[in-house]
């Protein structure tokens, strides 16, 4: 008999999470804050920083929001867009240069260490590539 999960999907204002959830009261969350605008070719370097900046304001700004109802020992799965220039240089969202206190970076207790960003393989877009950070309260 398969196993039941207790969860649940809410729409809502992710850089206002304490506003949907009590504190310490989630166990996991997996995300991808916001998307960026359908690109119909490579942006230069200029316009790829610029549309990754902005991103960075929500991401930040989600992850102090995710931290505040985050429980003891949860995690955040959050996925970011780096994305391919013109000139063919990759444009990332540094989540690593950025300090949240009750934050820290996840590492498995095994032999495996991941590096950070985690590059999401196989993808089918041209321009926009995803990578993973996991965080730990």
């Amino acid at each position: 008999m398969p196993e039941k999960h207790n969860f649940s999907v809410k729409l809502g204002n992710a850089m206002n999470l304490e506003k949907y959830f009590m504190k310490g009261s989630i166990n996991a969350i997996v995300t991808e804050p916001i998307l960026l605008p359908t690109l119909r070719s490579r942006p230069n370097i200029t316009e790829a920083k610029r549309m990754i900046e902005k991103a960075k304001f929500i991401y930040l700004n989600s992850i102090k929001s995710m931290s505040k109802i985050l429980s003891y020992n949860g995690r955040i799965v959050i996925v970011t867009p780096s994305i391919i220039t013109k000139e063919g240089k990759v444009i990332h969202m540094d989540l690593l240069s950025y300090t949240i206190p009750e934050l820290k970076i996840f590492q498995p207790s095994t032999k495996y260490h991941f590096t950070y960003p985690v590059e999401v393989k196989g993808q089918t877009t041209r321009w926009i590539k995803r990578e993973i950070y996991v965080f730990q309260r």
